[in-house]
């Protein structure tokens, strides 16, 4: 009797798909039932009826033997104990994420053969300090426990609990990979020289504090985000796109400047915005102004552009300003005032969710978009303009403050429980639409007559 779970490949071999023992030392079979395994399956400590529910292993050692030829993605996901794994001699491909939450593996080591590794392999692994790649490996190598290709133009993965305070990049590498240096607790200053950044490639680095660039055209999507050690970030000339939320929830970060001779981007106070001024695109989450005034060139406030800041108390969107982007000013917990102007004709989703100090807000003539206003716990007044046409889907959900809210006559279009676990009152006119909705949907109102 064993403790696997197969199944029977194409070619007459096995997958193992799940392990049922509770070994802690786990050397696996060659063969099963006669059947000659070459691959381990997803997530093959997981619960046997649902792959997301883990399995309570305790394993701490896993010997490999050398038939396996593929290991699947996932596939030792959440083994917080496992110290060591002992890879196939013969292995070709290591799956995403491999190693997924192994907490306490401090080292892995890649076999010669090994052409393919998926993205973060060493994913949560918080104790790792090295990848070791074997010396005759023709597509990975690597310097120091960092993994890189073979020709050194990507960077594929920094060790989380690799110690040094100062890193930099060699200036061949093209690319730094997805999430390469993500949840690293000691790096402090990162050199890099001619690569793209890619998506959350610092990650949480939390007491990452100087980056120095040099010719570095990309920064995508999250790049820095969670790095609340940064302070102040100089972005070069070579700059030419910057992802969504590049600085997310770094707190510390006051300021960010840009090369005067940048052609895409420009710098003012520390705020970033695009080179010929209408777009206001990040304004640190760090800064630590009570009040802010766009500049008068400004037409479009990007998405995610204020976010996070626990600073500004009070907003003027001047006349002008045309567009307010999703998530634009999410989460700036002490924005109490917001006086919008009637030119800005787009206001995105989320746009002031969880602004729990926001009070006061005068709506131009734009529509309530969705969750616009959710969780602004404290919001008890907002005056909508007389020209509004529509009201999102639980544009004012969790608003415990808001007592009444009057619906213009205008409104032809109510989305889905505006008022979700909100105690307010709804002030309609006669024969409205809003009167209708509020009688459907079983809600307290006011009828306004005249």
């Amino acid at each position: 009797m064993h403790n696997y779970i197969y199944e029977i490949l194409n070619d007459g071999t096995i997958k193992i798909t799940r392990y049922i023992g509770n070994e802690t030392d786990i050397i696996m079979p060659q063969y099963i039932d006669n059947y000659l395994v070459t691959a381990i399956g997803m997530e093959i400590f997981s619960k046997q009826d649902n792959i997301w529910d883990v399995y309570e292993s305790h394993v701490e050692t896993i010997i490999l033997p050398d038939s396996v030829l593929t290991i699947d993605d996932f596939a030792f996901s959440q083994c917080r104990y496992l110290k060591y794994v002992k890879l196939s001699h013969n292995l070709r491909s290591i799956g995403q994420s491999a190693f997924c939450g192994c907490e306490n593996l401090r080292e892995i080591y890649i076999p010669e053969n090994v052409s393919y590794i998926g993205d973060e392999i060493d994913k949560n692994c918080t104790q790792l300090e090295a990848i070791v790649v074997d010396e005759h490996n023709e597509y990975y190598l690597s310097i120091d426990g960092v993994l890189f290709d073979k020709n050194l133009a990507r960077l594929y993965c920094y060790p989380a609990h690799k110690k040094d305070r100062i890193y930099q990049i060699p200036k061949s590498v093209q690319i730094i990979s997805e999430r390469a240096f993500a949840y690293n607790e000691y790096i402090q200053e990162i050199k890099i020289f001619d690569s793209i950044i890619d998506n959350y490639a610092f990650y949480a680095c939390r007491h990452l504090e100087k980056v120095i660039m040099r010719n570095v055209a990309i920064i995508r999507q999250g790049a820095f985000e969670l790095c609340g050690s940064l302070k102040m970030i100089q972005l070069p000339k070579s700059i030419r796109e910057i992802g969504l939320y590049v600085f997310k929830e770094c707190y510390s970060l006051s300021n960010i400047y840009i090369d005067k001779e940048n052609p895409y981007y420009y710098s003012h106070d520390g705020i970033l915005y695009n080179k010929d001024k209408t777009r206001c695109i990040i304004y640190p989450s760090g800064k630590k102004n009570k009040q802010y005034t766009l500049l008068k060139t400004i037409q479009y406030i990007d998405h995610h552009a204020f976010r996070d800041n626990q600073y500004i108390e009070t907003m003027m969107i001047h006349s002008g300003v045309i567009s307010i982007g999703d998530f634009a000013f999410y989460h700036c917990s002490q924005l109490k005032y917001m006086d919008i102007a009637d030119t800005v004709t787009h206001i995105g989703e989320y746009a002031f969710g969880d602004c729990d100090s926001l009070e006061n807000v005068i709506w131009p003539r734009c529509y309530v978009s969705r969750f616009a206003f959710n969780y602004c716990r404290h919001l008890n007044h907002i005056q909508l303009n007389d020209d509004i046409k529509s009201i999102g889907d639980f544009a004012f959900s969790h608003c415990y403050s808001l007592e009444k809210l009057i619906i213009p006559q205008s409104v032809q279009d109510i989305g889905r429980d505006i008022l979700y676990d909100s105690q307010t009152i709804l002030y309609v006119y006669e024969h409205s639409y809003a009167l209708t909705y509020a009688q459907k949907n079983h809600i307290p109102y006011v009828i306004i007559k005249g």
